[in-house]
């Protein structure tokens, strides 16, 4: 069925319909079939190029690193924020991987994965909360400092400020999810003293430093191994 048919079966009988208007309705339906299909690829495109490139890469990388985070264990250390290590040094990799975004985004899943999976130190969101709001200050900090992307110094000190903003969120939601009212709370952390204070303080900024050099390590690892491949097999990097 041609234009011409098809537009005499929408109006009825009657005159042949000008070529101007079988212009406009073919316009019309090409438009109403291709705008579905365009959006997405637009989308897809700009999450490549968000990605550097290597989006399946990424993805795959993200899929790593939330299962990592949500199985990582709680090692009776005695050492606050030990485990930054782990957790910070891969949300600090997803974003100098994938760019902007791919922090908050594996800091939510991890976070949610880890609740659902029983394995929240306090059976509750607070407990994981670390996890969401390091991933947007990552992504918040290095969007509007790029530079400091590009050096392990930089991220050394992002890293350590990053974990004393947000080591504390666990410790006390453990405290106000059991139970004990905010004063209580408050005695509770006035009583630690100047001592305890600087060795809390002092592992978070030195766990925190650490994680941010291990993450621009990695990254840069990824980044150089995946652009060796591309050379080697001669495709592109993004493929």
């Amino acid at each position: 069925m041609d234009e011409v048919q098809l537009l005499q079966r929408w109006v009825g009988p009657g005159s042949d319909p000008s070529q101007a208007t079988v212009t406009s309705a073919r316009t019309i339906l090409l438009r109403t079939i291709e705008t579905p299909v365009t959006r997405p690829s637009a989308l897809l495109r700009k999450a490549r190029r968000q990605a550097g490139g290597s989006l399946t890469k990424v993805v795959g990388l993200a899929a790593i690193s939330t299962s990592t985070i949500m199985l990582q264990p709680h090692t009776p250390l005695g050492l606050p924020g030990h485990r930054a290590l782990g957790w910070l040094s891969l949300l600090l990799v997803m974003r100098l991987v994938g760019g902007t975004g791919w922090a908050t985004g594996v800091g939510l899943a991890s976070a949610l994965g880890t609740l659902a999976i029983g394995r929240s130190p306090n059976g509750s969101f607070w407990g994981v909360m670390q996890y969401v709001v390091a991933g947007i200050g990552i992504d918040a900090f290095l969007a509007v400092r790029p530079q400091l992307a590009k050096n392990p110094l930089y991220l050394a000190g992002l890293g350590a400020l990053l974990l004393a903003l947000v080591g504390w969120i666990t410790p006390i939601s453990n405290s106000f999810v059991g139970g004990v009212p905010l004063t209580g709370i408050w005695v509770s952390m006035a009583s630690v003293g100047t001592s305890g204070w600087t060795h809390l303080l002092g592992s978070d900024l030195g766990f925190g430093a650490g994680a941010g050099v291990i993450g621009y390590s990695v990254a840069r690892v990824l980044n150089r191994q995946w652009r060796h491949l591309a050379e080697r097999f001669g495709i592109e990097a993004g493929q």
